[in-house]
C-alpha cells in the first residue's frame, strides 16, 4: 500500500485454498520534518579560525549533511569570516536548510606619534595608540621595552608589536627625528689686508636656516656669505652663530681678520706749486708729511727720482712739474699724492710776488723776493694807512703775514724794498702784495 496516512492498521491475508491469516496492531508512523540549530563562532585578526557547530533538534536519523562551502560534516571549523548555509536530509528524505554567519573579531589598530630629541640629547619620545583589538595588550618594542609609551630616546627607527588577548598583533615603526647642532664650515678671504679691506665671508655651514655674524668691529650679519670692508686697522676675531630649524644654535670664532694701517701720503716744499722760481734758484726741498710708511719714490716730472724721506730736487730747465710720492710700508701697503705744477720760469733781475697765503699749510707762506744776482735787501711792509709793519734786512726770514706776533686778517699791503746786486748797485722798487688767508 502506498501513499497512506499515518495510523494502525490491521491486514488479513487468504489464501487460495481458504486459509487465513491476521496481522493486527501495525503502526504508520508520520515525520514531521528536520530542525535543526546552528551556533557560529567568530573568527579572529581575519584569520580562517571561525567554526560552526550544528545541533539537530527533529528529524529522523540518520542525516546528510551538504554546506555552501561543499564540506558534509555536520560541524565545520577553520572558516573565515562570512555567510554559510547547510542543507540537511533525514532518512525520510525530509529536508531543512540552516543559516549561519561567521563574524570576525578584529585585532589592534595602532598609531604613533614621535616627539624629536632637543640638540643632540636623549630626551625624544614616542606616544603609541591603541584601538580596538580585545584588551589586555601586550607590547613589544624593537630597545625591549614592554611599555605603551617610550621616553628618553636618542633619535632614529623604532618598531613595535602589539598582541592582544585573541593573540592578534599589530606591527607598525616610526622614527624619532634627532635635532642635532649645526655643523658649522666657513671661510674667509682675504683674512689679511690693508685698510680699507672688503672680505667676503663663506658659509657652508650644514643644518642651519638662520645665521648671525659678528665682524669684530661692532656690526653684525644676518646674511648666509656676506661681504663687510674694515677701514681702520687692527684685529678683528670674526665670529659665526648658526641655528637649525629645530632652534638648536652653535658658535664658532672662524677667523681672526689683520688690517693693516695704510700710508697716508702728503709732503710740501720750499719754493711751493704755482709759485714762480727762477731757474737759477729752483732747488726745491721737499718735506715729506707722510704717515705709516716706511719707504719712498718720488718722481719730479722731468724724468728725475729719489727715494730718500725728505730729498732736495734742483730743475735744469724751465717748465710746469707735477712732483709724485708714493709711499709703502713693511705690509705691503701703500699710498700716493701728487702735487704742481711747480714753475720754473727764466731767470730774471727782480721777481715780486704780488699774493702769498700765509695760512700755516707751508704752501706760498712767506712772502719774500725772488731775482738773479741779488746780494741782500732791505724790506719795508706797510698798511693802507702808513703804518710799519715789518722790516728787515736779511734774505731770511721773509715776512710771514704777521704783525707783533698776530696774524693779520686778509688785504692789500705795501712793501717798500731797496735791493743790493752783486755788483753793489742797488734797485729801489714800491708796489702792493695781497694776503689771503
Amino acid at each position: 500500500m502506498l501513499n497512506q496516512n499515518a495510523g494502525t492498521y490491521n491486514v488479513t491475508v487468504t489464501d487460495a485454498g481458504g486459509c487465513t491469516a491476521a496481522l493486527n496492531g501495525i503502526t504508520l508512523n508520520s515525520s514531521s520534518g528536520v530542525l535543526a540549530n546552528s551556533v557560529a563562532t567568530s573568527s579572529t585578526c581575519g584569520n580562517p579560525n571561525g567554526s560552526i557547530d550544528l545541533t539537530i533538534t527533529q528529524g529522523v536519523s540518520p542525516y546528510t549533511f551538504l554546506w555552501n562551502n561543499a564540506l558534509t560534516t555536520e560541524d565545520i571549523q577553520n572558516l573565515s569570516a562570512g555567510n554559510y548555509s547547510v542543507t540537511i536530509t533525514d532518512a525520510t528524505n525530509c529536508s531543512a536548510v540552516s543559516l549561519a554567519t561567521v563574524s570576525n573579531i578584529a585585532g589592534p589598530q595602532i598609531s604613533l606619534a614621535q616627539t624629536p630629541t632637543t640638540c643632540g640629547n636623549q630626551d625624544g619620545s614616542i606616544d603609541l595608540t591603541v584601538n580596538g583589538g580585545t584588551m589586555p595588550y601586550n607590547y613589544q618594542w624593537s630597545n625591549v621595552a614592554t611599555t605603551e609609551d617610550l621616553s628618553q630616546l636618542a633619535g632614529g627607527f623604532y618598531y613595535v608589536t602589539v598582541t592582544d588577548g585573541n593573540n592578534c598583533s599589530a606591527i607598525d615603526s616610526i622614527a624619532v627625528v634627532a635635532s642635532t647642532y649645526p655643523i658649522i664650515i666657513a671661510n674667509v678671504s682675504p683674512d689679511e689686508g690693508c685698510a680699507p679691506l672688503n672680505v667676503f665671508f663663506d658659509n657652508q655651514t650644514q643644518n642651519a636656516v638662520s645665521y648671525v655674524w659678528s665682524f669684530g668691529d661692532g656690526t653684525t650679519s644676518n646674511t648666509v656669505s656676506p661681504n663687510h670692508t674694515y677701514n681702520n686697522i687692527g684685529f678683528y676675531p670674526i665670529t659665526l652663530i648658526a641655528v637649525s630649524a629645530t632652534g638648536c644654535a652653535d658658535t664658532m670664532q672662524v677667523d681672526t681678520v689683520n688690517i693693516y694701517p695704510t700710508p697716508v701720503a702728503d709732503f710740501i716744499s720750499e719754493p711751493w706749486m704755482n709759485e714762480a722760481t727762477v731757474l737759477s734758484l729752483a732747488e726745491y726741498h721737499f718735506t715729506n708729511l707722510t704717515t705709516n710708511a716706511s719707504s719712498y719714490w718720488w718722481t719730479f716730472g722731468d724724468g728725475g727720482n729719489d727715494t730718500t724721506m725728505n730729498p732736495v730736487y734742483h730743475y735744469q730747465q724751465t717748465g710746469e712739474y707735477y712732483v709724485t710720492l708714493y709711499a709703502y710700508n713693511p705690509s705691503g701697503c701703500a699710498d700716493t699724492i701728487s702735487y704742481g705744477p711747480m714753475l720754473v720760469v727764466d731767470d730774471i733781475p727782480i721777481f715780486i710776488p704780488n699774493t702769498f697765503t700765509p695760512n700755516g699749510d707751508h704752501k706760498n707762506d712767506i712772502f719774500k723776493i725772488y731775482g738773479t744776482g741779488i746780494s741782500s735787501y732791505h724790506l719795508w711792509i706797510y698798511d693802507r694807512w702808513g703804518e710799519l709793519l715789518f722790516e728787515s734786512d736779511q734774505l731770511f726770514p721773509s715776512w710771514d703775514g704777521t704783525y707783533k706776533g698776530q696774524d693779520l686778517n686778509t688785504g692789500v699791503y705795501v712793501y717798500q724794498v731797496d735791493i743790493t746786486m752783486w755788483d753793489a748797485t742797488h734797485i729801489i722798487k714800491k708796489g702792493d702784495v695781497t694776503l689771503f688767508r
